[in-house]
């Protein structure tokens, strides 16, 4: 018989010197092999009768286990990583309900996510166990039956993991609405065919779903949903996704109007009277492409916040002299024109179309359906001036950029 190796296999497996259980290797080696005597059994049977010598005579595992299972840090620990990759390996093997009604992306699991706060449960039942455990094997055995019970978990369980506000169960949930969210915005702008915002829409719809439902689930304030399975779940998500969204859709189009429609009434560019043509260059006639640049560097838009560029944009609408506006409004006049007449002259869209035909007769058909068009154009341009605004600076900021020198 090997007894050291048979002895050291049980360290390696079982980490008796960690948890506290062999304290001197060489000692306990030695008594071991005088307490031992080989008989003319199977090597099988030799080695069950030296383990049980082993664990009972020299270690006393079980009373070990009765007295430390309460205090034992390191004991504790252990166990939590058995447990947890016996958990890992069951999933390997077993397909969970959940998950395919919750329809998780790849490297997302609430089926078989463990937790210190569920470890903890198991682990109090492991103290109140009066079962004499007698080797490492049946102390595992323990633990692998509570985690065979438990998991995969269904969505009642993980639903009172949510309201006990375990950690580690609202970060897989953050994870989870995350891409859910993200999926159902782009499906609202999509629909609307307004993809203004679009990354701040995307970006705050988690955030604020993932608020609801802690003051749901955590907090117990609103309307508390219960969710018998996966999908009355994920559904709740969705549509909870889609309020939101349509909600920041919403916000954000008046916050895109706020700098082009409540322009102050007397905001003017007074221009010379004495615009004799006697060869000096006005604003935007000559030197464009310097002037621009100059513009752009003075405005110092920062494109990633809506505001500013839409700031930008009033600022330059405000002055046709301006070096940018033909630029930014170039194709697009007779849209830009119905910008200003609603925006700064405080027009409606009938007397923009009134004014606009003059004397010209039009059907009562006709005056709707370009009062009509007139609304969409004035939608339309509106995110038309950003996007340009933000290829102007785009179109800077990359002239600055100097390619390096090739290596030599």
């Amino acid at each position: 018989m090997y007894i050291r190796e048979i002895l050291l296999k049980e360290e390696e497996k079982h980490r008796l010197t960690y948890i506290g259980s062999v304290a001197d290797w060489a000692g306990v080696i030695k008594m071991t092999e005088r307490s031992f005597a080989s008989s003319k059994s199977s090597f099988a049977d030799n080695k069950r009768l030296l383990l049980d010598i082993f664990y009972s005579s020299v270690l006393g595992y079980e009373k070990f286990i009765r007295e430390e299972k309460a205090s034992n840090i390191n004991l504790k620990k252990h166990h939590f990583r058995k447990t947890e990759a016996y958990i890992a390996a069951l999933q390997k093997n077993m397909k969970a309900a959940l998950d395919e009604e919750l329809k998780t992306p790849k490297g997302i699991s609430f089926a078989w996510h463990f937790t210190d706060s569920l470890y903890e449960n198991v682990y109090r039942s492991f103290c109140d166990c009066v079962l004499p455990l007698a080797t490492p094997l049946d102390t595992d055995e323990f633990f692998f039956g509570k985690a065979k019970e438990m998991y995969p978990l269904t969505m009642k369980q993980v639903t009172e993991q949510l309201e006990s506000d375990d950690i580690s169960f609202w970060e897989i949930c953050a994870r989870y609405m995350q891409g859910l969210s993200r999926m159902v915005a782009s499906y609202m702008l999509q629909r609307n065919d307004d993809y203004g915002f679009s990354d701040l829409i995307k970006d705050q719809t988690w955030t604020d779903v993932y608020r609801l439902m802690r003051n749901r689930l955590v907090d117990r304030m609103g309307n508390i949903p219960t969710f018998e399975s996966g999908g009355d779940f994920r559904n709740y998500l969705i549509k909870a996704c889609k309020l939101t969204a349509s909600s920041l859709q919403r916000q954000y189009m008046q916050k895109d109007n706020y700098y082009i429609e409540d322009f102050p009434m007397n905001t003017s560019y007074e221009e010379e009277d004495n615009n004799d043509d006697d060869g000096t260059l006005l604003p935007g006639e000559a030197c464009e492409n310097d002037e621009q640049e100059d513009e752009i560097s003075e405005l110092d838009i920062n494109i990633a916040n809506p505001y500013e560029v839409a700031s930008a944009v009033s600022i330059v609408l405000m002055n046709s002299r301006h070096p940018l506006y033909k630029s930014l409004t170039q194709g697009i006049e007779d849209k830009v024109g119905i910008l200003i007449d609603k925006a700064v002259n405080d027009m409606s869209y009938n007397d923009i179309i009134s004014e606009k035909y003059g004397e010209e007769s039009l059907s009562e058909e006709d005056f709707r359906k370009a009062v009509v068009k007139a609304r969409k154009d004035y939608e339309r341009v509106r995110k038309t001036l950003c996007d340009r605004m933000r290829e102007l600076v785009n179109k800077k900021t990359q002239s600055t950029v100097t390619n390096p020198a090739p290596l030599t």
